[in-house]
């Protein structure tokens, strides 16, 4: 009974991660990141400029292969802190002036209505439950790399998230930002996160955010639901400056709506996960087989 248990249990594991929540191939409404089932006042309007006003493509990086790698980890490495964005009220602001104390920096674009609202809704989930104090311990930064988005963009998102993060967070421990095309190229450079622009406006990007220490170093690279544990342990590493192995857990990718153009790199997530399910399956197979052969010797000995 145990065996059929444990084998049912795999089989539903393995349908949940076979279907595709861990690659998102959303269509981005240009939404406010936070604004899905419901439209904000205005967000069309803003949605439909930011359609219109395409300039060339936006790369982080200078190849357009398919199945790249979307982060270069290099952790250890520093970011330059002299690069200067804009906050939610379009001040300019230094990094220098921000990152004083281990930071979160999550790259995003407010307008996505697929990864870009998980991230951020995750990332809130979990700053309200972190052990780390906000503005003592650690601060967080998300910054859009869309350079196109502007104060509004930011203020709107940061409206919506802060919410989520419960009352008792201090808002200015959680920063939105904005900036330029080529301040955003410079520090999504030094982090290794690569973005790309598709020909409808949308971004083909991975969901991750680095910990930062109070230097600007590089010091780990945590992927999927921001769980607020390895959040915590990032944080304890940064005060230390001390950089530590990444969390990863299943790298999701928000592409654009083209699906036909990223079926390759689906096929072979389901291809892992089928190869690793057929494993478990044997393994317990196995393992029931040769209980079942000790049980009947057993029995042959009482007899």
């Amino acid at each position: 009974m145990r065996v059929g248990w444990s084998i049912a249990g795999l089989f539903v594991l393995a349908l949940l991660v076979l279907q595709p929540a861990g690659i998102a191939w959303g269509h981005d409404q240009h939404e406010p990141a936070g604004a899905q089932g419901q439209k904000q006042a205005g967000s069309g309007e803003a949605g439909e400029a930011a359609s219109t006003r395409r300039d060339e493509d936006v790369v982080a990086g200078e190849d357009r292969q398919p199945g790249r790698d979307w982060v270069e980890e290099k952790t250890g490495d520093r970011i330059p802190l002299d690069i200067t964005l804009r906050d939610e009220e379009g001040q300019p602001v230094s990094l220098d002036s921000l990152i004083d104390k281990p930071t979160l920096l999550l790259p995003v674009y407010y307008y996505c209505a697929g990864s870009c609202s998980r991230n951020l809704a995750n990332l809130a989930s979990s700053l309200g439950r972190m052990k780390s104090i906000p503005g003592k311990e650690f601060r967080a930064i998300a910054f859009s790399f869309n350079d196109r988005e502007k104060t509004e963009d930011a203020r709107r998102a940061r409206k919506n998230f802060l919410k989520l993060a419960g009352g008792d967070f201090p808002e200015q421990e959680w920063r939105f930002l904005t900036g330029d095309r080529d301040s955003i190229a410079v520090l999504t450079g030094a982090m290794g996160y690569r973005f790309e622009e598709s020909d409808d406006g949308m971004f083909i990007h991975p969901s991750a955010l680095v910990v930062v220490s109070s230097e600007g170093r590089i010091i780990r690279y945590v992927y999927g639901d921001f769980i607020p544990g390895d959040l915590d342990m990032a944080v304890v590493d940064a005060a230390r400056n001390t950089p530590s192995l990444s969390v990863k857990r299943l790298l999701d990718i928000c592409f654009g709506s083209d699906p036909d153009a990223n079926k390759g790199t689906f096929q072979v997530v389901k291809l892992v996960v089928l190869a690793i399910f057929a494993v478990a399956i044997a393994a317990i197979l196995l393992r029931a087989r040769k209980k079942n052969a000790k049980a009947v010797r057993g029995n042959d000995a009482k007899e």
